[in-house]
């Protein structure tokens, strides 16, 4: 969605065609699955946004959208800011040393306060330093 002048505009959307099957090994029972990870299609979106020229500082998202590896290709292949909600059980680092150390925490297990910001490492590879978490109370 492209906002300017209290206009807003789609720029890009895709229906997931679920065109393969597979069992699901938790139940047993055939699912269906797309070829193409929703997560690549959301980074395609910025890419081609970038092709058209298309001006924007930042892209924002829900959840479904907020996986690092997301993050790591706006801020470091495309070099924007974004705004992603995360889950309450992804694990992050409060310090580079942390970090460093392995020392990894849930979110929910953070005492945050409305308002409050803080530089943040989430766990895996590659890094992604430093995320600001912008806090978000349930409903």
């Amino acid at each position: 969605l492209y906002s300017s002048k209290g206009v807003n505009l789609p720029i890009s959307f895709e229906i997931i065609k679920k065109t393969e099957t597979c069992i699901d090994k938790k139940t047993g029972k055939e699912k269906r699955i797309s070829l193409v990870t929703k997560n690549k299609i959301f980074r395609g979106f910025i890419s081609q946004a970038r092709a058209d020229s298309i001006k924007f500082k930042d892209v924002t998202s829900d959840n479904w959208f907020s996986s690092k590896e997301n993050m790591i290709d706006i801020k470091i292949k495309h070099k924007k800011d974004f705004v992603l909600p995360v889950k309450s059980n992804r694990t992050l680092a409060v310090s580079e040393q942390d970090r460093r150390e392995c020392n990894f925490i849930s979110i929910e297990s953070l005492r945050l306060e409305a308002g409050y910001t803080s530089n943040v490492y989430l766990s895996g590879k590659p890094s992604l330093t430093p995320v600001n978490p912008i806090p978000h109370s349930s409903p």
